[in-house]
Order: structure tokens, then sequence, then C-alpha cells
């Protein structure tokens, strides 16, 4: 598992760098390193924007996936939003992606990224964190 404390807005390439060498040094493809550090970005950016720094990014790859979590060291009333306008990135990349709120006051913004070939080569779509309406 890979964990990189990010400050601001200047760390998100370094944040980067360290994610791809990490997966690299795995040996995973390197389409599916380049999806997880598009998404680490995209999932910095959001807490940045929320108000969340410092972070702390975490890169834990597995068989099928690999997640990705930010933690951020307060509650961010706006980091739904700040995931949702970033909705196409996570929606092309990430089968699954939420916000959840620690009992020590802490938020996580995290994302899942699938290894391509156990989808077939293709890019499923987003699952939302929220349980699915009931039809009326």
């Amino acid at each position: 598992m890979l964990v990189t404390p990010v400050i601001s807005r200047a760390d998100l390439a370094l944040a980067r760098a360290e994610v791809a060498v990490a997966l690299t040094d795995l040996d995973l493809d390197p389409g599916h390193v380049a999806d997880v550090e598009v998404v680490a970005h995209e999932l910095l950016d959001a807490a940045i924007d929320a108000g969340g720094a410092p972070l702390r990014l975490f890169v834990e790859p597995a068989r099928a996936s690999t997640f990705v979590r930010v933690r951020c060291e307060r509650y961010l009333p706006d980091a739904r939003t700040e995931i949702d306008l970033r909705e196409r990135v996570f929606g092309a990349l990430a089968m699954a992606r939420g916000r959840h709120r620690n009992a020590l006051g802490t938020t996580d913004l995290w994302a899942e990224v699938p290894h391509l070939s156990d989808w077939d080569d293709e890019r499923p779509r987003a699952v939302h964190s929220q349980p699915p309406r009931a039809d009326t």
C-alpha cells in the first residue's frame, strides 16, 4: 500500500509520480496505472476544492482492482458536490466511488479502479455509493 501526504495543489504532480512508480514496480498494466493516476489526481483535486487539505493519499492494489482513498483531516460537507462535478472521469475509469464520514470527524473520498483484463477490456459504468431508489 502506498501512503502519500498532500498539503496543497503543488504536491499533486509528486503524488501522481509516486503512484505511477509504486504501481509500475508491481508490474501492473500501464493502462491500469494511468487510470489509477488520473483517479487519484481527481480525488485529490476534489478534496482540495472542498477545503480538505492537508490530505493523505492511500493506494491499495489488489487482484481485481486498485482502491484509491483520500483522507481529509476534517468533515467536508461539500465533498459530494466536488465528486459529482468529476462524474465523467469517475464514470469512465472507476467501478465505484464515494465519500465516507469517519467517526473521528475525518472524511474519506474513495474510488475503485478495475483491472481492465477482468472486465473484458470494457470500462464499467460508475456505481454510486448510495443505495438504489425503489420504483414508485
